[in-house]
């Protein structure tokens, strides 16, 4: 029979395939404990013998009362006592190496969802009624985030650069003398002195160097890079709706 892990609040656990202790919906071993961490061990058989390892825990796994450090492994013999969080376990049988599968030390957990199994549901300071229990929906929301974040990144740039130059001709009417200028003197000042066109024709260039477009016959002609972007920064206006007058 495989070996059996003992818990003071009834079930027990049949160490015959990799175990992950923790509060997460995906641990099958899941002590009533608010210590314990999302993710915070797991139990593996290595040649006959059971192996446990913290997985980052917050409040650590303690084998016979010495603590783990985050990433150990420790093999465990019958009778050893083992505690995640608060909650005390006990490993009990003798078993034949024939009577069970043995299992290669599972990866250890990334420093990103080690860091967000550790991390309590309202960081310490988030109101009940802030804290989503779903995790669908924790995920659902978390990728609209990020997706905000990259988009609304995306449009501040394509923002300056369509409104640059208004902005430059702004300012230097503003350090001119007599904070005023004709379109003239708009055109001497801009691009230290290389005037109005150089900024298109700069853009031009950088457009070419980037393979956005090739230039035949005197005419730019996007290609298929060029297109994608488009594509991109047209959908990003739709979606804004920054063609919308109302």
């Amino acid at each position: 029979m495989p070996f059996p892990l003992l818990s003071p609040y009834g079930p027990r656990y049949e160490i015959n395939q990799l175990l992950y202790v923790g509060r997460d919906h995906a641990c099958a071993i899941r002590p009533p404990d608010n210590l314990v961490s999302r993710v915070h061990a797991c139990l593996w058989l290595d040649q006959g013998v059971v192996r446990v390892r913290d997985e980052g825990s917050s409040n650590g796994t303690f084998v016979n009362g010495t603590r783990l450090q985050p990433g150990q492994a420790r093999a465990l013999t019958p009778g050893d006592q083992v505690q995640f969080g608060e909650t005390l376990f006990s490993l009990q049988g003798t078993p034949r190496a024939a009577d069970f599968e043995t299992l290669v030390e599972p990866p250890v957990v990334g420093t990103e969802p080690a860091a967000y199994a550790a991390a309590p549901a309202d960081l310490g300071v988030l109101a009940p009624w802030l804290v989503e229990p779903r995790y669908v929906a924790a995920g659902a929301f978390g990728l609209f985030v990020h997706a905000a974040l990259f988009f609304g990144g995306w449009w501040q740039v394509y923002n300056l650069a369509d409104r640059g130059c208004a902005l430059h001709i702004v300012l230097a009417i503003c350090e001119s003398p007599e904070r005023a200028l004709s379109a003239p003197e708009i055109e001497a000042r801009y691009g230290a002195g290389r005037g109005l066109h150089w900024m298109p024709d700069k853009r031009i260039d950088d457009i070419l160097d980037h393979g956005l477009a090739t230039l035949r016959g005197g005419r730019l002609h996007a290609t298929p890079k060029g297109a994608r972007v488009a594509r991109l920064f047209g959908l990003l206006r739709a979606v804004l709706r920054l063609d919308d007058t109302k």
